[in-house]
């Protein structure tokens, strides 16, 4: 029976051309995984994940192999200077939920990480294992979390206009805030919560008037007006803001697979 490897984030020294370069790194065994892979993450760590049968050494060996791989790519990350998600939250936070903006404190703790809220008191709690990458356990977290309080939301306002939604789906897009379909289906982005309450709603609103007017004619503006008066100003403001907001948490690692 194969030793049980620790998910816990250590410390190793790489010899590039350049010198030594200390990278955190993290072991992982996995019953799907075909080929030892290497992922790097936007917070410079590196992720081993390990077939059945595959020792520490062998991934670790396979990690110096690819020393000067690691480091050009920490170098063109950091060029990038992109934000993360932690880093806004810790800037900003703050997240949207039934029409509200919340505070958010973020905490840190050695066992399972979670996330809860107060709706009376307008609170929400982040509690991360320290040990873990934290970038990835807020993004699921925060998902989590849009999943459950985002559609009831919906279904609040399509009642209210009386509109028929058949079902709400949390996704991941890279480029659109929401979406819907002529089968009553609306599919809208997690990262709404990241957005201040009043635009979080709008959003929201845009779909279910896209529901009658399928396009963006002066009809469905008119619409949208009537389900909320401040909608031009809302997209406008939309529009300035949300590029930012909709690029953060994806997880956009650098990989390598050794057979």
């Amino acid at each position: 029976m194969p030793a049980k490897i620790s998910r816990e984030t250590q410390l190793c020294s790489l010899r590039t051309s350049e010198g030594v370069l200390m990278v955190p790194y993290t072991l992982r065994r996995s019953r799907r995984a075909r080929y030892l892979r290497l992922n790097l993450t936007h917070e410079k760590q590196a992720i081993l994940t390990l077939p059945i049968g595959t020792s520490e050494k062998q991934a670790l060996n396979f990690l110096q192999e690819k020393a000067d791989w690691v480091s050009d790519n920490f170098k063109k990350q950091g060029a990038k200077k992109s934000v993360g998600l932690m880093a806004h939250l810790q800037k900003k936070p703050r997240l949207s939920f039934f029409g509200f903006t919340a505070d958010l404190k973020i905490g840190f703790t050695d066992s399972k990480s979670k996330i809860s809220w107060n709706r009376e008191e307008k609170t929400v709690s982040l509690c991360l294992n320290s040990k873990e990458p934290l970038e990835d356990l807020a993004t699921g977290l925060l998902r989590s979390f849009a999943a459950k309080v985002i559609p009831p939301r919906v279904h609040e306002f399509a009642d209210r206009q009386q509109q028929e939604v058949f079902r709400v789906s949390i996704r991941d897009q890279s480029t659109r805030w929401g979406s819907c379909s002529g089968k009553k289906t609306l599919s809208l982005n997690w990262r709404l919560i990241l957005l201040p309450a009043e635009l979080h709603d709008y959003v929201i609103y845009h779909e279910l008037a896209h529901l009658t007017h399928f396009d963006h004619s002066e009809d469905f503006w008119n619409l949208l007006k009537q389900y909320d008066p401040k909608a031009r100003a809302n997209d406008r403001r939309l529009t300035k803001i949300g590029a930012e907001i909709i690029n953060l948490g994806r997880r956009k690692r650098t990989s390598l697979e050794k057979a």
